[in-house]
């Protein structure tokens, strides 16, 4: 996750997006909660209620929570917002990314356990991790990269990666 973090720094400059965001998708909150404590850059999740939240906010009957404020995350206050799959497809994200994709703060993605969209693997239990990462990837900027992150992928399921 340093590299991810440290691609993205690297990313604000040469594209020359010095208030560009980075946005990423992760399965498990203790993942996302141990990245809330870098130095590097500021991060913030969207989450699952229920699960990791540091500060609530509550906008309607949805079932997501917000590290930091909706108006901090809109305004790309958060360089790096990480959320479960399945809080990218609530309507308080969506208003998130509608406002970063709008103002062309989008300029990295990330998607940590990258085998899920691949056969046999996590679609029957958590079928928004498939879709919800490459949704992402389309709110970014023209040319901006992708980092696919897994510490189990094989070679075969790598050439499969890349097919999808």
């Amino acid at each position: 996750m340093l590299l991810c973090l440290k691609a993205f720094l690297v990313l604000q400059e040469v594209m020359g997006i010095p208030d560009g965001v980075g946005i990423g998708c992760q399965p498990l909150s203790a993942i996302m909660e141990e990245k809330l404590k870098t130095s590097y850059v500021s991060t913030g999740t969207i989450s699952m209620r229920g699960g990791l939240k540091t500060r609530e906010t509550v906008e309607d009957d949805e079932d997501v929570a917000l590290s930091s404020s909706v108006e901090e995350f809109k305004n790309g206050n958060v360089q790096m917002m990480i959320g479960h799959a399945e809080s990218w497809s609530t309507n308080t994200a969506a208003s998130i990314l509608d406002s970063l994709q709008e103002k062309g703060k989008i300029l990295f993605n990330f998607v940590d356990e990258a085998h899920t969209p691949l056969k046999n693997h996590w679609e029957a239990f958590r079928p928004q991790m498939k879709r919800e990462p490459s949704m992402l990837r389309g709110r970014a900027v023209r040319g901006s990269p992708t980092l696919a992150m897994s510490a189990t992928l094989t070679e075969e399921e790598v050439g499969e990666l890349q097919n999808c």
